[in-house]
């Protein structure tokens, strides 16, 4: 009884003497490298006191953990942005002084850190008494000064951590260990540079597509995915460590990481839907929208905490429509497409991946042995697959381009010899047309009255085709009551057929005249002549006949209005009567009207074609028909030949240097 008795208390004090002494870590000499995943070697409070640094403080009655921190180990922490937590590290180092100077590393601890070695303060990221300061993705590396070294007695590391209580920037990633400092900065730097590799080759892929844009413009899926590259370029560089040495100003960085990423998806989508002839609908406008609304507020946001947690818990979610979009795009096309089939296969360990990390951003492992970030290497995988379409995009081409030199200069020559002689037969073709329409317009010349008639009425005329033949014509007659016909048109379209045209309405104005003697009646007798053609053509006419006792006759056939001076009662009256344009309906017989008007000594009547009140000038004016009578009234008293001179030159200094479309034809008659 009594040797159990003492075994018991033996026991029991070995316990308590475990339980409430520190433990030590031991690094057994200067080569080795101490790991600080040791749960018997780190002492853990929370609450804050300037005594937790002294290397004398009893941390004894201060739970253990390990580094990184276990599930178990994050239900302690208090979820407070503020909260501030103490790890303590006893560690015993060998005698002698290290030929290499130390380091520790301590991951991604939390957000910002003091770290002190025996009291002496080796490092800091951000400011902990500073609210708006943080650094939870920055992965420490001090250097443990030699004159705070006692090598051969026991050493303490303290860290002084303000929590954020981030699932994935908590202290539970990466390596906890001191070690050779050298050889740990060279270690990082090998890694950060293999790290950018990806973000490099993102960067290249975005030149190289910008490229492919500039030389086809029409091809808007090397652009989107030119975007789409250096935007995930961006995103890249902004998840590796090593940004840090280059920028270190922590909100830009976390900006600049959800900004890209927020540009990337969308970008995405529209790349997939452009590259397979995809409709674009209201819904992927709507997320074009949606993520440009979530770049403006992140751009205005602050508080880094509040863009991070809008990412976590709500835009990451919304990535569920392009993925979908995505998906059903890619699978559409699956069977008919080669292309398809390499972006499906990528596009789903994408996918895979992304899950992958939503869940480890949380805590969460999909594969227990992979503890780090599949996203980048699922992402490179996807950019080799467009890779691989584009080389066999591009081998083809070259191949073309080969074949195409092999024969180029043979085609070259055979090209050139066909187009000599398509030009020498063009060249004879309009030499024979230029002759042919030059005798067509002497023909249209012939059949327009050679001089003016010899009337009690005075006749003036100016005729300006716009061509050598033109679809204008003018002419005169008498009718059998003894009436003096005058009359102008105007045939629709230009060029040889309305020529033809206007020389068969001439004939067929001739012919009526010899047998009706209202001017209703012959445009009647014309139109029913005209509809007889087979062709679209068609004449706009106005006609005027003086009775020879001080009347004047007219009708008019679609034309712009006629224009009577009378000169005894100063005054300027546009006639007009109702009808119809002739050559096309049959029915315009009931729909042409004569009208008739007194006719007295000095007064003129003025006929024109269309192109005297339609021609512009350089900025798109029309002369206009008020114009027209402005200008008549400042030439009124003129003679007939000068009024209608100075009005020609009126019109041709307001059109300027605008070009003619159009023939113009003006014709006036005046009793004398």
């Amino acid at each position: 009884m009594k040797r159990t008795s003492s075994a018991l208390l033996f026991f029991l004090a070995a316990f308590l003497a475990k339980a409430f002494s520190s433990p030590v870590a031991v690094l057994h000499n200067w080569e080795d490298r101490l790991a600080l995943d040791n749960r018997e070697a780190v002492r853990f409070s929370s609450g804050d006191s300037p005594e937790y640094a002294a290397p004398g403080f009893d941390d004894s009655l201060w739970p253990l953990l390990s580094l990184p921190l276990s599930p178990g180990d994050l239900k302690r922490l208090e979820r407070s942005e503020g909260a501030v937590y103490w790890y303590r590290v006893r560690i015993r180092l060998p005698e002698g002084y290290p030929q290499k100077a130390l380091g520790i590393q301590l991951g991604k601890i939390a957000d910002v850190d003091e770290t002190r070695w025996n009291g002496t303060l080796i490092g800091t990221s951000g400011s902990i008494d500073d609210p708006s300061s943080h650094a939870s993705n920055r992965l420490r590396q001090y250097e443990i000064p030699a004159h705070a070294l006692r090598p051969g007695e026991e050493n303490v590391l303290a860290v002084r951590v303000r929590n954020t209580w981030r699932a994935d920037e908590l202290p539970g990633r990466g390596n906890y260990f001191i070690g050779d400092y050298d050889a740990m900065r060279s270690a990082f730097f090998r890694r950060g540079m293999r790290e950018l590799a990806f973000p490099v080759v993102y960067f290249v892929f975005f030149a190289y597509f910008l490229l492919l844009y500039s030389k086809r413009t029409r091809q808007k899926e090397n652009l989107l995915y030119s975007l789409f590259s250096i935007a995930f370029a961006l995103y890249s560089a902004c998840r590796t460590d090593i940004k840090y040495e280059f920028i270190s100003n922590f909100r830009l960085l976390q900006k600049l990481e959800f900004g890209s990423m927020y540009a990337a998806i969308p970008l995405l989508m529209a790349f997939v839907l452009s590259f397979f002839r995809e409709k674009q609908t209201r819904f992927h406008y709507g997320y074009y929208v949606f993520s440009a609304v979530c770049l403006a507020a992140l751009a205005a946001m602050r508080n880094h905490l509040h863009w991070y947690n809008l990412n976590v818990y709500f835009i990451q979610y919304t990535w569920i429509f392009p993925f979908f979009e995505l998906f059903r795009t890619l699978v559409k096309n699956y069977r008919k497409s080669a292309d398809a089939r390499i972006m499906f296969s990528t596009f789903a360990f994408v996918c895979a991946a992304i899950a992958h990390d939503i869940l480890l951003s949380r805590g969460i492992r999909m594969v227990l042995f992979i503890g780090f970030w599949l996203t980048p290497f699922a992402m490179f995988a996807y950019v080799s697959g467009i890779a691989t379409i584009l080389s066999v995009r591009f081998a083809k081409s070259m191949n073309q381009i080969e074949e195409l030199n092999a024969t180029l200069e043979r085609k070259v020559e055979e090209r050139t010899a066909a187009l000599d002689k398509s030009l020498q037969e063009i060249s004879l073709r309009d030499e024979k047309i230029q002759r042919e329409l030059v005798m067509a317009g002497s023909v249209q010349q012939a059949l327009l009255p050679e001089r003016i008639p010899d009337w009690p009425v005075r006749i003036a005329v100016r005729y300006k085709p716009l061509r050598e033949v033109s679809g204008d014509f003018y002419h005169f007659a008498k009718t059998l009551d003894g009436g003096y016909l005058m009359y102008i048109g105007d045939v629709s379209g230009h060029g040889m057929p309305a020529a033809l045209y206007a020389i068969l309405a001439v004939k067929a104005y001739s012919e009526a005249a010899r047998s009706e003697t209202s001017p209703a009646a012959i445009l009647s007798r014309v139109n029913d002549d005209l509809c007889r053609l087979d062709t679209t053509h068609y004449l706009t006419s106005f006609m005027v006949k003086y009775d020879g006792e001080g009347r004047l006759h007219f009708s008019n056939a679609g034309h712009p209005r006629a224009i009577l001076l009378s000169r005894r009662k100063k005054k300027i009256t546009m006639l007009d009567t109702a009808g119809t344009v002739i050559g096309i309906r049959d029915d315009a017989r009931d729909m042409l009207q004569d009208a008739e008007i007194p006719f007295e000594q000095g007064d003129r009547i003025l006929l024109y074609t269309d192109c005297l009140v339609e021609r512009a000038n350089a900025e798109g004016e029309q002369f206009g028909e008020t114009r027209l009578v402005d200008t008549l009234k400042k030439f009124f008293f003129e003679d007939l030949d000068a009024l209608i001179d100075k009005t020609l030159e009126t019109f041709f200094a307001f059109a300027g240097g605008a070009e003619n479309k159009d023939d113009l034809t003006i014709a006036a008659m005046e009793i004398e």
